[in-house]
C-alpha cells in the first residue's frame, strides 16, 4: 500500500510540474519580447524551441561540457544558441557534442570560435577599464586636478621630499649589503658577460669595424703631431744625459728629468696646437662609428641578449626586491612619516578635495545603488572569484558563405582576438530594469 501511494504521489508531482512548466512557458511567449529581460528570453526559448544534438571538430583539445554557444546577431545583442553537451574524445582533434537550440540557423553553415579567460590580471584590468570607461575615468581624473590640482600638490609635496630625503640613506645601506651578499653571483656573471660579450663579440666587432674608422679619422692629426715631435726631439740632449746616468758619477735621473722637460716644454705645446685637428677627429668618428649599421646591430643585439639574460635578470630582481620590498627600515620609516598627526592632517585635506572625483570613480567602476552592480565589475566577480565565465564558444557563419557540408563536421578553432564575456547574468538585468 504504501509503495503504490508512492507512485501516485510521484506521479502526481512530475504531471504538476510539468503543467506548471507549460503555464510558465505560455506565460513567457505571451509577452512580447522587447518587454522580457535577457534570462526570460533565454528561459523561454530553452523551454519552447525544439533543440537537436551537433558534432564539431575540436581543434583546441580545449572544450570541455557546459561550454555555452552564442551568437551576435545583427541588432548587436549576444544569444545563446546551444551548449556543450559532451566531449566525445579529450585532447585535439577529438569530436564534440553540442545541444544546439533552436532550428532557426543551421549550424553546419558555422564554425566555431574558442574564447577563454585564464584569469590574469591583464584580463581583469581589460574588463574593469574598456575604451569608454578609461575616457570617462580620464575626463574625471582631469577635471579634479584642474580644479585641485596645485593645492594637492602644494599640500603632499613636504611629505614626498622628506620621504624621498629619509629614504635614500636607508635605500644606499641596504643596496651595499644586498651587493655584498650576493658578490659571488656577480663576479661570476660578470666574468660570464665579459667571455661572451665582450671578448667573443665587443673585440672582434671593434676589430673589424671600429679600427678602421678611427685609424682614417685619427691618422692625419696624429701622424702630423709625431712629426713635429720628432723635429723637436733631440737625440744628442737625450743620449748623453742616458750615458751620464749609466755612469758611476753621483747624480742620477738626467733622463728622467730631460723627458720631464721635453713633454712640458715641447710635446704639450704641440698637442694644444693641434687641439682643435684631434676634437674633430674625434666627432668624426663617433658619427661614423654611430651611424655604421654593423655596430648598430651588433650593439643592439648585446643590449636585447643582456637584458633578457636570465641570470641577469634573476640577480638584478634580488637585489632590487631586498632593497626596496623586503627592507624592514625602509617600511618602518615610510609608516613613520605617513602616520604622524601632521601627516594625518595633510591627507584628511586631500581626501576631502578629490573625495567627489574618488566617488565618481568608483561608481564607474563598481556601479551605484540605484543603478546595481556595473556589468564589467559583475565579469570579473565571476571569473575572477567565482570561477566563471572563463570558457565560451563564438558561433560565425563560415568565411566564404556556404551553406554548409552534410558530411562536413562544423570546426573549433582558438579565436584569433580576445573579448569580454557576451552576456552579464542579472547586471544587464538590474541596469536595463533601472533606466
Amino acid at each position: 500500500m504504501n509503495v503504490a501511494n508512492r507512485a501516485v504521489r510521484l506521479w502526481v508531482g512530475v504531471l504538476s510540474w510539468g503543467i506548471a512548466a507549460v503555464l510558465f512557458g505560455g506565460m513567457l511567449a505571451s509577452r512580447p519580447e522587447s518587454s522580457r529581460t535577457e534570462s526570460q528570453v533565454s528561459v523561454t526559448r530553452y523551454l519552447l524551441t525544439p533543440s537537436r544534438h551537433l558534432l564539431a571538430s575540436d581543434g583546441t583539445g580545449l572544450v570541455a561540457r557546459n561550454d555555452p554557444v552564442f551568437i551576435h546577431e545583427p541588432s548587436g545583442s549576444w544569444r545563446q544558441v546551444g551548449h556543450v553537451r559532451d566531449v566525445v574524445a579529450g585532447g585535439a582533434g577529438s569530436n564534440v557534442s553540442i545541444l544546439w537550440y533552436g532550428d532557426d540557423l543551421d549550424p553546419r553553415s558555422w564554425e566555431f570560435l574558442l574564447h577563454q579567460q585564464r584569469g590574469g590580471f591583464d584580463e581583469m584590468l581589460a574588463a574593469m577599464f574598456p575604451a569608454a570607461k578609461r575616457e570617462r575615468v580620464r575626463r574625471v581624473l582631469t577635471e579634479a586636478m584642474a580644479d585641485h590640482g596645485d593645492q594637492v600638490i602644494a599640500a603632499l609635496r613636504p611629505l614626498v621630499e622628506q620621504t624621498f630625503r629619509e629614504s635614500l640613506p636607508i635605500i644606499e645601506t641596504e643596496f651595499r649589503n644586498s651587493i655584498g651578499r650576493h658578490r659571488e653571483e656577480i663576479d661570476e656573471l660578470s666574468k660570464r658577460l665579459h667571455r661572451e660579450v665582450v671578448a667573443e663579440r665587443l673585440v672582434p666587432l671593434a676589430k673589424r669595424e671600429i679600427l678602421p674608422i678611427v685609424r682614417r679619422h685619427a691618422e692625419p692629426p696624429m701622424e702630423e703631431i709625431g712629426r713635429e715631435l720628432w723635429d723637436r726631439a733631440s737625440l744628442w740632449r737625450f743620449g748623453w744625459r742616458a750615458m751620464y746616468d749609466k755612469s758611476p758619477l753621483p747624480r742620477r735621473d738626467m733622463i728622467r728629468e730631460e723627458w720631464e722637460r721635453f713633454i712640458e716644454q715641447e710635446a704639450i705645446p704641440v698637442f694644444e696646437a693641434h687641439l682643435d685637428d684631434l676634437v674633430v677627429a674625434v666627432e668624426r668618428t663617433l658619427a661614423d662609428v654611430a651611424a655604421n649599421p654593423s655596430v648598430r646591430t651588433e650593439l643592439a643585439s648585446e643590449l636585447e641578449r643582456l637584458a633578457s639574460d636570465p641570470e641577469a635578470n634573476r640577480v638584478a630582481r634580488t637585489i632590487l626586491r631586498e632593497t626596496f620590498v623586503e627592507n624592514p627600515q625602509l617600511r618602518e620609516r615610510w609608516r613613520q612619516i605617513w602616520s604622524d598627526e601632521a601627516a594625518r592632517e595633510v591627507l584628511a585635506d586631500v581626501g576631502e578635495r578629490l573625495e567627489p572625483a574618488i566617488r565618481q570613480i568608483g561608481d564607474e567602476l563598481f556601479g551605484t545603488r540605484e543603478r546595481g552592480i556595473d556589468p564589467d565589475f559583475a565579469r570579473v566577480l565571476r571569473s575572477q572569484i567565482l570561477g566563471k565565465d572563463r570558457r565560451w564558444l563564438v558561433a560565425r557563419p563560415l568565411p566564404d558563405g556556404s551553406s554548409g557540408d552534410a558530411q562536413r563536421l562544423p570546426s573549433i578553432v582558438l579565436a584569433p582576438t580576445t573579448m569580454g564575456y557576451p552576456v552579464v547574468y542579472l547586471a544587464v538585468e538590474a541596469v536595463g530594469n533601472s533606466r
